[in-house]
């Protein structure tokens, strides 16, 4: 059976492939050069997974850089390749004679023409040899029969044709969902996406139902039934402005309380405070933005992931218990997006951002308009639901996943 690299994620999930990938390619390379020695992941590693040679030697070492990017060469790895080499290049505890980028997929045309490129003006800029071992090498290296026990203990083959079976089954039964939902459904997609692109676009111009520091830093929610866009459906909001309910809409921020009572306005019902606001609409649609949850280091950019995640996971709960309370039903769409975030750093309790992370992982673009989350049942776990999204504002902030959850998928934050 060929074995695949790739294949790790579906052995060991997205996280535990990049660590499995950088533990293979170590091995991968000490069974071409036996002296090669791997250095423990830390923040001062200078760049190096594994180097060959002499560490103080005049002659210097061959540096071999692991980076665990399945998807290839997009701009924000490009940039971490050339932080990689920079940190390496300027180290001063050894000299770089050659270095090497070893990568769990080939190159596309476009990313070796960058790739080429770059090489060819460090390598005259700074006299160190670069290259690139895609799948191609390493996986015509786990074919070598000195290898065969190497490849044998990450990819475990038996197992692996049974993983491969289950996630076909599993692709021919989304497919069958997919087919089963029917043109209404895919035509209620498109009309959501518009929608959200719609709504996005008229709160950075600052068309908002309340006033909002147009340049401030925004956090978005959009929670959306598909049947809001049916000829002629309005729900009743009433149930919203009694004293029991009016809670349901208090906007997203960090520290609850202090809500106002909803306001009926020509789209619905509004609840507004200072730098936040929630809007209900008569379509049973609901937006919610809010600016006090990122200014509140807007002067450093940065932010805790642990307090926007259980914020968003406590009003989530509230918002879909509002959307239920005046006949909303599934399925429902869950969108996040945040504006005006590049620049900032996205910090876990118990991680140090003040170094590294600090330095070099910012996200990188002023929007992240996140994957819509599908909510098919109000009893859902909504937690383990919305893990997709919060793992990629912790992407676009260098991280490999939201450290709120563990390797399994398990969140961390308390009283959740």
């Amino acid at each position: 059976m060929a074995v695949r690299l790739i294949d790790l994620q579906l052995l060991y999930g997205v996280a535990g492939a990049r660590e499995q990938f950088e533990n293979l390619c170590a091995q991968l390379i000490r069974s071409q050069s036996p002296t090669a020695t791997g250095i423990r992941v830390h923040r001062g590693d200078g760049g190096i997974d594994v180097y060959e040679g002499k560490f103080t030697g005049e002659e210097g070492i061959h540096v071999f850089q692991v980076k665990y990017f399945p998807n290839g060469l997009g701009k924000s790895q490009r940039n971490e390749v050339k932080e990689s080499f920079t940190r390496c290049r300027t180290n001063t505890q050894f000299s770089t004679r050659k270095w090497t980028l070893c990568l769990p997929v080939d190159l596309s045309v476009e990313e070796t023409e960058w790739f080429s490129h770059w090489a060819q003006e460090s390598e005259a800029a700074y006299g160190i040899n670069i290259d690139c071992w895609g799948a191609t090498e390493l996986e015509s290296l786990l074919y070598y029969a000195e290898n065969r026990g190497i490849r044998e203990a990450f990819f475990k083959e038996e197992h692996l044709t049974q993983i491969r079976e289950m996630h076909g089954m599993l692709q021919h039964l989304i497919s069958d969902f997919t087919a089963r939902l029917g043109e209404p459904s895919k035509e209620a997609m498109k009309f959501l996406r518009s929608y959200r692109a719609e709504r996005l676009d008229k709160i950075i111009k600052g068309e908002t139902p309340a006033k909002l520091n147009k340049d401030a830093p925004k956090f978005v929610l959009h929670i959306v039934p598909f049947s809001a866009f049916e000829l002629g459906k309005r729900f009743n909001l009433a149930a919203l402005t009694n004293a029991d309910n009016v809670h349901l809409l208090e906007p997203l921020k960090p520290y609850s309380g202090g809500y106002n009572y909803p306001e009926y306005k020509f789209d619905g019902l509004l609840s507004n405070q200072q730098g936040t606001y929630t809007q209900i609409f008569y379509n049973g649609g609901l937006e919610a933005v809010d600016t006090t949850i990122l200014s509140a280091s807007r002067d450093l950019r940065i932010t805790t992931g642990n307090i926007y995640e259980k914020r968003l996971l406590g009003t989530l709960e509230r918002f879909l218990a509002a959307q239920r309370r005046v006949g909303v039903e599934p399925p429902l769409l869950v969108m996040v997006s945040l504006l005006e975030v590049e620049g900032y750093t996205v910090g876990f309790d118990g991680f140090d951002i003040w170094g590294y992370q600090e330095q070099y992982h910012r996200i990188d673009r002023p929007k992240l308009v996140l994957p819509e989350i599908l909510i098919d049942s109000f009893d859902c776990n909504i937690t383990e639901a919305m893990r997709p999204a919060f793992d990629a504002i912790a992407n676009a902030a260098g991280w490999a996943r939201s450290m709120t959850y563990d390797e399994n998928g398990k969140t961390l934050l308390a009283d959740l």
